[in-house]
């Protein structure tokens, strides 16, 4: 990934995107890579169409060639331009960012995301934020150096901006819904139950994982304090289903391939 865009956002701007006709607009969790699963589920199974849906990180981009990419994207293009629906990706931690550092078309029917876009959809603006600790670094960076592909990106965390932050009230773009990866510390999981053996593998992993949490706190923080009418916050990255309110917001940790409506 260009590391000047990484770590300088403050050299970029706001980026949207529009879809004015879209009648609907959902949130997904994690795909890792399944993308044939999602659009079967969103096409067959749902029977949604003339809709937007957000997957919220892991969408699995980078392990394998954009050659391979290309075929599977627009093999599963085919249904969702039948059905007129758009799967937009964010990054996560198991994507590789360099995938993520611009606005674009991967195929019919998906479009690439970078961090800090606004997604205006049925009359929510939606902000986006990707990336996170992953707690299996470790054992990807050993794949890594045993067969010299690359599983593991350093710059993976998410990033708080507070000049992009700042320049949405600038554009007086009003927030009232958020998509992250990971989740402000106060959300699900508030421990660290089941990632002990994580834990105990890596020395660091748990100072970064709390850093990762904070820096979505930061997020949070800003746009409380703009007055943004928050009222909803969806996330993946934890594998886990929770719905909670807090100070008047919903915040929804989304399951694996879990689909929720953005109301």
């Amino acid at each position: 990934m260009n590391n000047y865009y990484h770590n300088n956002p403050e050299n970029r701007h706001l980026e949207t995107a529009d879809f004015p006709n879209a009648e609907h607009l959902l949130v997904c969790g994690d795909i890792h890579g399944e993308f044939r699963t999602l659009v079967f589920t969103i096409c067959s199974q749902c029977q949604i169409s003339n809709a937007v849906v957000i997957v919220a990180g892991d969408c699995g981009l980078g392990f394998h060639s954009p050659k391979y990419y290309e075929n599977e994207l627009r093999h599963c293009g085919q249904q969702l331009r039948k059905h007129n629906v758009t799967v937009v990706l964010m990054r996560g931690n198991h994507d590789n960012p360099e995938w993520f550092t611009t606005q674009r078309q991967a195929a019919d029917g998906f479009l690439i995301i970078p961090d800090y876009t606004i997604v205006c959809c049925c009359s929510h603006n939606v902000l986006c934020v990707g990336g996170a600790i992953s707690i299996d670094r470790r054992v990807r960076k050993n794949w890594q150096a045993a067969d010299g592909r690359t599983y593991y990106w350093t710059n993976e965390p998410p990033y708080y901006s507070p000049v992009l932050l700042d320049e949405l009230l600038q554009q007086q773009i009003p927030i009232d819904t958020v998509v992250t990866h990971t989740a402000p510390s106060f959300c699900m999981p508030t421990d660290k139950n089941g990632i002990e053996s994580w834990l105990a593998r890596d020395n660091a992993l748990f100072i970064d994982c709390k850093t990762e949490r904070n820096t979505i706190d930061k997020i949070y923080e800003h746009l409380l304090a703009d007055k943004h009418p928050l009222q909803q916050w969806f996330y993946g990255h934890f594998h886990l289903y929770n719905e909670t309110t807090i100070d008047g917001i919903n915040f929804t940790a989304l399951d694996i391939m879990q689909i929720r409506n953005i109301k």
